[in-house]
């Protein structure tokens, strides 16, 4: 026999010989797995289910029993990779490996799960320990016998010969054994491979760090720091989790390799919960679910505190339970904003939906629940990837529609800044011109004629306040309709301005855009004012006869052929008066007297004065109808179209003298201010209109009371107390009173405006600006007056269905009054058009012939119960809704 040929025969006999013993082994412990052989076909070999187990719920085996035993309970283990979720027990196992057509080579076996606190290997050859290693995350980095971030021993047996491998595992988190035999070569080529997507992974993950750290820097919104706080937690559970973070960031501290897992999982719960609670906006749209939000971000801080203290198989359950609840309300947050319609919800439910189902297979596995395989191992990082993009285009689109946003906003203010400057400057200009024919009006003429003054004082000649009255208006407007009077006053002031332009002398009381000048301005009713400047009186008589008889011919209108005479009074500034209010008294005297002659032109005269013999009787008259109750009070209702009912009454004084007949209130309360006598008269208001509401309550008509207060009684010193004394002996509550006071009677004494209304505002008693629009004052004011009702003047609301420009000062002054707070009452509703029109704008509070006039506390209530509540206004809501 040749030597090849004996050599060759040798090695099969003794290959015979150990797969005999091998067989005989497997024989003799039925429950013993089946043994590993070593193939160089097989480059690696997943150990799983060659694995014995054995469980030590005290780890008390040595592995000295360990191996001489042979009535232990060992197990065949059936998973490729044995998962026991949280156990605190010793886990064994044990394989027999066979050398099969195998080539003397170095092999290594790692188990690819760095989480465990205590691995040992030891290899048994030839029935002798051949090697024994020990290495764990308990353990320093530096004693593990090969540097790697997995447990990796070298196989120091001789793999051409059979050997028994011991596996001794124990940890406080989860236990996973996923252990492979590899050739070294085929090793480091697995290696290479899965350090690829590792790196691109962690690579993606710093990438989106550095854009949205430079996004905060940029804007400084909380949402992208508490984001930018979950991706760095997120970091670093994957890097403990993958090992990376015990070998390379800190492979000497045991503590916080242990520590580590549980406080960065609990400060992804902190991270997650804070920043879903921010991107959505939680507190806004869902008040009540914030609270629930807020106690899990509560507890998983807390976890984090505890987990540096406590044992860390609490404190990752712990951890890992409150994630999967946070992960879940976020997902069910994201869902319920996505279906309220906030923008960038999508995005969110997209991402915490692919997150969360990673999370979830993780949490399973690690808990025993499903086996390990790539999708439970990697399904949390592939998710957090995609998470992580998709959350960054998400908050770059919330930039986006922010930027968006915020541009639409500024545009919007910046139109409503323009279109609230145009609507000021058209309040000021109507309350400077009148609303019919667009002149100045008396108000703009009072600030005009003092530089006027001036004027004529330097020329050294002489000025006249000339008033132009139309005293046929009263027939033409009875006859033919106000409507129809109105255009023809309109005709009428246009022909007398171009009259008076023509006229030499004439002065201007203001320049208009296109350079014209208008000499003529609206003083009340039917009578409009000139300012003449002359060398002589006789020149401005000229100048007024001239315009008279430029008026007296026929004008045509609608087929008609009418005579629009006129009656001109002069009063000459300096000899007549020397401020406007006596120039104007003394002019509207001579009217009256030149409506009597035959030149319809007259100058004043102290003799033509018929007005001081009766100026001074009304004086006495007026105290002793004071004293001896003869004026009366009557109630106008206050319709409030919202309720749809009359919720209030306005006072209005009534003085029927025995010899002059129905005296206007506007003609003895302004004698009534000049003489004194306002303060006694508005006592005897307030007394009679208070003590009639109070029975009225008491009889359960439940209405408000709205009383004009002159500008001179808020110079009284103890007003406010007066009031309130009024109001506590009837037994009506301050609420249902209203004091009204117009826009120049605030302005004449600011500082003591606010002294008297103060208190009464404070004490609950209601104040109201009367005939807001005519006057002339500071806009900002409002403001700072305590004010509760704003009433708009009735010259912009008799012509509200016909004219456009006052239907757009009406809309903005309700609307400014309601951003300020403030009830806004229209005065003078006349007609069931005006009042559709103010309910459409947005008016509170009616008040008008409409409605009702003003008539007596009797009559009143006798209106009242006809109407029921007003059901005839009702019905005709039907056609039209107020």
């Amino acid at each position: 026999m040749t030597p090849a040929l004996r050599r060759l025969l040798a090695g099969f006999l003794q290959r015979l010989v150990w797969c005999l013993l091998g067989a005989a082994l497997c024989a003799a412990n039925a429950a013993q797995a089946a043994d590993l052989t070593l193939d160089k076909s097989r480059p690696s070999v997943v150990m799983g289910k060659y694995f014995d187990v054995l469980e030590d719920p005290d780890g008390h085996y040595s592995f000295g029993r360990i191996e001489r035993s042979a009535d232990l309970p060992w197990q065949k283990s059936e998973a490729d990779v044995p998962n026991f979720g949280y156990s605190r027990s010793v886990w064994w196992f044990r394989t027999q490996v066979l050398p099969g057509k195998v080539e003397r080579a170095t092999w290594l076996l790692e188990v690819a799960y760095p989480l465990l606190d205590n691995v040992e290997l030891f290899v048994v050859q030839d029935g002798r320990l051949v090697s024994h290693e020990l290495t764990g995350d308990h353990q320093p980095f530096r004693a593990r016998p090969i540097a790697h971030r997995n447990f990796l021993f070298p196989i120091s047996a001789d793999t051409t010969r059979p050997f028994t491998l011991y596996l001794r595992t124990q940890t406080t988190g989860t236990l996973q054994v996923p252990a492979t035999l590899y050739r070294e070569a085929r090793f480091v080529e697995i290696e290479q491979e899965r350090l690829i997507p590792q790196a691109a992974y962690f690579g993606m993950l710093l990438v989106m760090l550095l854009y949205n750290l430079f996004i905060l820097f940029s804007i400084r919104e909380v949402s992208y720091f508490y984001y930018l706080v979950y991706v760095v937690m997120l970091m670093l559970v994957q890097l403990t989790l993958q090992g990376f973070g015990y070998q390379f960031l800190w492979p000497e501290d045991t503590w916080w390799q242990d520590k580590s897992m549980a406080v960065g999982a609990s400060l992804i719960v902190l991270s997650v919960g804070l920043f879903s609670r921010s991107f959505l906006q939680l507190q806004r749209h869902f008040p009540r679910f914030v609270w629930l939000i807020n106690f899990f971000i509560v507890a998983s801080g807390i976890c984090a505190v505890l987990s540096l203290v406590m044992p860390y198989a609490t404190m990752i359950r712990t951890a890992v339970g409150l994630a999967m609840v946070v992960c879940s309300l976020a997902f069910i947050s994201g869902l319920m904003a996505w279906r309220r319609k906030v923008p960038s919800a999508p995005y969110f439910v997209a991402a915490w939906g692919v997150f969360l189902m990673g999370a979830l297979m993780l949490a399973f596995n690690k808990a025993g629940w499903l086996p390990r395989t790539w999708w439970t191992e990697y399904g949390m990082q592939f998710g957090s990837v995609l998470e992580v993009i998709v959350l960054s285009i998400a908050l770059a689109d919330r930039i986006n529609v922010e930027k968006r946003e915020k541009y639409l906003a500024q545009k919007r203010l910046l139109e409503e800044a323009q279109q609230r400057t145009a609507a000021e400057s058209r309040l000021l200009y109507q309350s400077l011109h009148d609303a019919l024919t667009g002149i100045p009006n008396r108000t703009q003429l009072s600030l005009a004629l003092p530089s006027l003054f001036e004027a004529v004082r330097h020329s050294g000649g002489l000025g006249a306040l000339v008033l132009v009255h139309f005293p046929q208006f009263h027939e033409i407007n009875n006859t033919l309709g106000h409507q129809i009077g109105d255009a023809l006053l309109h005709q009428a002031v246009q022909r007398l301005q171009l009259l008076a332009r023509r006229q030499p002398g004439v002065m201007s009381f203001e320049t208009l855009e296109d350079g014209s000048r208008n000499p003529l301005a609206h003083v009340e009713g039917v009578r409009f004012a000139l300012f003449i400047s002359a060398p002589s009186e006789d020149e401005i008589v000229a100048i007024g006869d001239a315009i008279s008889r430029g008026m007296r011919e026929p004008t045509r209108y609608l087929d008609m052929s009418l005579d629009i005479a006129t009656s001109v009074g002069i009063a000459l500034y300096q000899a007549h008066g020397d401020d406007f209010d006596t120039l104007l008294r003394c002019a509207e005297v001579a009217v009256e007297v030149a409506a009597g002659g035959e030149r319809q032109v007259a100058v004043y005269a102290d003799s033509l004065n018929r007005y001081s013999q009766r100026r001074l009787s009304m004086m006495g008259e007026l105290r002793r109808a004071l004293d001896e109750n003869q004026l009366m009070l009557y109630y106008q209702p206050q319709y409030d179209v919202r309720k749809r009912e009359v919720v209030g009454v306005e006072a209005l004084l009534r003085w029927n003298h025995a010899v002059h007949g129905f005296i206007p209130p506007d003609q003895f309360v302004t004698l009534a201010e000049h003489t004194g006598l306002i303060k006694p008269l508005t006592r005897w208001v307030l007394e009679n209109t208070i003590h009639q509401v109070a029975t009225w309550h008491q009889q359960g008509i439940r209405l408000g009371l709205s009383v004009n207060v002159s500008a001179r009684n808020l110079r009284e010193s103890h007003f406010c107390e007066r009031v309130l004394s009024l109001l506590e002996r009837h037994g009506l509550e301050p609420g249902w009173l209203t004091v009204e006071l117009t826009e120049t009677a605030m302005m004449e004494d600011r500082e003591a405006a606010l002294k008297v209304l103060t208190p009464l505002h404070k004490a609950g008693v209601n104040v109201s600006i009367d005939d807001f629009g005519v006057g002339y004052s500071s806009l900002s004011y409002l403001n700072e007056l305590p004010l509760t009702e704003l009433k708009i003047d009735k010259s912009f609301i008799f012509a509200l269905d016909t004219q456009p420009d006052d239907s757009a000062i009406v809309r903005t002054t309700i609307n400014m009054a309601h951003d300020l707070n403030l009830t806004v009452v229209a005065e003078g509703v006349e007609s069931e058009a005006v009042c559709g029109r103010l309910v459409a704008l947005g008016c509170d509070i009616v008040q008008g012939y409409y409605i009702e006039r003003p008539v007596p506390p009797d009559q009143l209530l006798d209106w009242l119960r006809r109407s029921s509540g007003l059901p005839s206004i009702r019905q005709r809501q039907a056609g039209h809704s107020i």
